[in-house]
């Protein structure tokens, strides 16, 4: 959630929450690259699908990521699954 991310999100518009978002994103599968994570869990939430369709096409760019629906008894709709394939 964008609260956790910037306490301040309430000045913020919808584009720079995004933006917000999405670096952090990136910072934490960078981190999680670099520490050799094998799977990792984004809450995106419910919404209109935004983030999770930029998140989806972040991901696309790395070939040796997976993307999948995350467990619906564990998540809900509102997570995606990413696997980390090293060589």
């Amino acid at each position: 959630h964008i609260s956790a991310i910037d306490p301040d999100y309430h000045q913020l518009d919808k584009q720079d929450i995004m933006q917000n978002q999405l670096r952090y994103f990136e910072k934490t599968l960078e981190d999680a690259m670099i520490h050799q994570y094998s799977k990792l869990i984004y809450i995106h939430g419910i919404g209109n699908g935004v983030l999770k369709n930029e998140l989806k096409k972040i991901l696309r760019t790395y070939p040796d990521i997976q993307v999948k629906e995350a467990p619906f008894s564990s998540y809900g709709y509102g997570a995606i699954e990413v696997h980390i394939h090293y060589k």
